[in-house]
């Protein structure tokens, strides 16, 4: 766990040492992802809040063009807010 120099790092190892799990954190990432139920979302409205610089997800983290497809999806996307949270401020 020392060892692990990035969130993902320590992803893969907390989900192989803790849980027995012998994927790699992307691949799990992807398996979770909520993208598979997105054609299921028919008359709700849903703001999908990304920001390129998440240390988990990164930018290339969730398939946009998949996210549009639905006409019920609205995408908004930030250079900067992290993972969980928009802490600092709106200007670069």
């Amino acid at each position: 766990m020392e060892r692990s120099t990035t969130l993902s790092a320590l992803d893969t190892y907390l989900m192989k040492h803790l849980f027995g799990d012998s994927k790699e954190a992307a691949e799990l990432q992807r398996e979770a992802s909520a993208i598979h139920k997105m054609k299921r979302i028919r008359n709700t409205p849903i703001l999908v809040l990304k920001a390129y610089n998440d240390p988990l997800i990164g930018k290339e983290g969730i398939d946009e063009q998949k996210l549009l497809e639905n006409k019920n999806v609205i995408l908004a996307t930030t250079k900067y807010g992290g993972h969980l949270g928009y802490y600092s401020s709106f200007r670069d």
